[in-house]
């Protein structure tokens, strides 16, 4: 075969990494119930109070009041 070559017991520098494959197809209900749980989730969308300003923002986001994240200035905000 193509692949012999790296059964080799010379070739020991040269591993592959084999992909993990389903054995079976994942049924339209299957899909459909993690993507429902999942919507549900990713639906609510949470804020946090700024530290310094006391506004509420998207976590991980920068303030766009004051242009900072995480103690840096990244932006200048548009006033």
């Amino acid at each position: 075969m193509f692949f012999d070559f790296l059964n080799d017991n010379n070739c020991k520098s040269y591993n592959l990494k084999r992909m993990a494959v389903p054995k079976k197809k994942t049924s339209k209900s299957k899909s459909k119930m993690r993507i429902s749980h999942l919507k549900k989730k990713l639906a609510t969308i949470k804020y946090v109070e700024d530290k310094k300003s006391g506004e509420l923002r998207r976590p991980h986001h920068i303030d766009k009041t004051t242009g900072e994240y995480r103690g840096k200035k990244i932006i200048n905000p548009a006033r």
